[in-house]
């Protein structure tokens, strides 16, 4: 199989995964382990897809590909792609109210709200990244301003209160933040909508964590890699010290609630249902079949 057909249909079943069939143009961008050059053209690639659809490998409808025997509904995700977009434009008041705390860098969300691939009663995950020697302090004022204003999706949420209205802060790191190098995390983070970019954060993290192009080597996300960057730490001592306490009081009180969430220092992820290793375990076992 050529190089070319094999990224394509490593490329449909990642994203069949989570139910996404691909246009021409997200195909491209999201393109697994294939660097499309300048002299390949759309034609070329319309081409490999063309070849197959004729070896009955995948189909296609209405600008959509996805592997054969899949389902598609595009009333579906379009319904889907809306309620994102609406979920998005109800988050930016939240996302300026966290970003006016000086300490942040970035606030963006994630998951599938990120991908425009969410239902209406899901609620909207966010990645928040801090100044060094800040997070634990911001995550305190940040989760308390949330949950006095009820906006706050706790890990034991209540039936009473609508959970599409919420924000799960699930991911929290300091600013130059190297990640688990894997396609999961690669696609998670090229995939997060920045709403609050302070100080170039969103560029900082990107050139961190620049081996995701090694997953996805055709996102445009790549450009950052150019973007010069200047320093962005100020000590403090009091300040350092009190993120000190504020994290040790936080994990003190976490304590007996934490199952799989993965929790440090400069980094937390709250993460009580990763998917992470079925989509890896699942997509590993169809990289071998190839």
């Amino acid at each position: 199989m050529k190089p070319l057909a094999r990224a394509i249909l490593s490329t449909l079943y990642y994203h069949q995964l989570f139910y996404f069939p691909l246009n021409l143009a997200n195909l491209k961008k999201w393109l697994f382990g294939y660097h499309l050059s300048s002299l390949e053209t759309d034609n070329q690639l319309l081409a490999a897809l063309e070849t197959l659809v004729r070896q009955r490998l995948i189909d296609h409808n209405k600008g959509y590909y996805y592997l054969k025997n899949c389902p598609f509904d595009q009333s579906s995700m379009t319904m889907k792609r809306k309620t994102a977009w609406s979920k998005v434009d109800q988050a930016q008041k939240v996302c300026r109210l966290i970003g006016w705390l000086p300490w942040v860098r970035l606030v963006a969300v994630t998951g599938n709200v990120a991908m425009d691939n969410t239902n209406l009663g899901d609620d909207v995950d966010l990645m928040i990244v801090t100044q060094p020697q800040r997070l634990w302090l911001s995550r305190l004022l940040i989760v308390l301003g949330l949950k006095f204003i009820g906006q706050y999706r706790s890990t034991q949420p209540s039936s009473r209160i609508d959970q599409s209205r919420q924000y799960c802060l699930n991911l929290w790191l300091e600013s130059v933040q190297p990640l688990a190098k894997n396609a999961f995390v690669a696609h998670e983070l090229l995939a997060i909508k920045p709403l609050i970019n302070k100080k170039g954060a969103y560029e900082r993290l990107i050139q961190a964590n620049k081996w995701v192009f090694d997953f996805w080597p055709n996102h445009p996300a790549a450009l950052n890699l150019k973007t010069k960057l200047t320093a962005d730490f100020k000590y403090n001592r009091t300040l350092n010290r009190l993120n000190e306490l504020a994290y040790h009081g936080q994990r003190l009180y976490m304590r007996r609630k934490i199952t799989r969430e993965k929790i440090a220092y400069q980094w937390a992820f709250f993460h009580p249902q990763d998917q992470s290793r079925r989509v890896l375990r699942l997509f590993d076992r169809y990289l071998a079949k190839l």
